[in-house]
């Protein structure tokens, strides 16, 4: 069986040790970034990656956010990820990555009353 299905789909910085890329996708430390919401996140290392679903073979992106000094937060919202994306995209098209370092995470409720996360740039 294939222990490491998953394709990186952007990611911080070029180069991740073996270190660090276990605590973004394999700690079991990694907690859920639902449970950080209304905070305010100084990023150490970030990635989105697709992962096959265990049951359906379906590949799924996830969000891993590092904060300074603590554990990584793991999403698999698609709401988060894909504002996640489209900052990450607007700061790599400015040539302005270095600058992409503050998020907070937000929680919403959807006009039918479901809650879900998503999140915003905090600006410097």
């Amino acid at each position: 069986r294939k222990l490491f299905m998953s394709n990186i789909i952007l990611k911080s910085k070029e180069n991740f040790t073996s270190t660090e890329l276990y605590s973004l996708m394999k700690s079991p430390n990694i907690e859920k970034m639902s449970e950080h919401a209304g905070k305010t996140i100084d990023m150490e290392s970030y990635m989105i990656y697709e992962k096959a679903d265990y049951t359906t073979g379906e590949m799924k992106k996830v969000l891993v956010i590092k904060p300074r000094g603590e554990h990584a937060l793991a999403t698999n919202s698609v709401t988060c990820i894909t504002e996640f994306e489209d900052i990450y995209n607007m700061f790599k098209e400015s040539n302005e990555l270095d600058k992409f370092t503050k998020i907070e995470i937000l929680k919403k409720t959807s006009k039918k009353g479901r809650q879900f996360i998503t999140c915003a740039l905090v600006e410097q």
